[in-house]
């Protein structure tokens, strides 16, 4: 076991290539020339703030379901026909 991990680690080394300075130049100017392509996405934060707001927000509602929970033995939603456990519903179950 000894000779074949010192076999790959031999044959791993010689197969190893060093990246030159050219090489690392050439793909920081691609990357900053992707990057320069796509568009920058502002987030905001709502913290600290030094003016306080003109609306003080209430406690958060919570989200309703608009259609009825699908069972685990009832029909799928999509019309497969078959069980939702055994459809839809199976990429849920660990």
């Amino acid at each position: 076991m000894m000779a074949a991990i010192s076999r790959n680690l031999c044959t791993k080394l010689y197969q190893v290539q060093v990246a030159t300075d050219e090489s690392e130049a050439a793909a920081r100017q691609m990357a900053e020339k992707a990057a320069a392509k796509r568009p920058r996405q502002m987030v905001e934060s709502g913290g600290g703030s030094a003016q306080a707001p003109a609306e003080e927000p209430g406690k958060p509602q919570p989200v309703r379901r608009e259609a009825d929970k699908v069972g685990r033995n009832d029909p799928c939603p999509c019309g497969s026909g078959k069980k939702y456990k055994k459809c839809c519903g199976a990429s849920l179950q660990t």
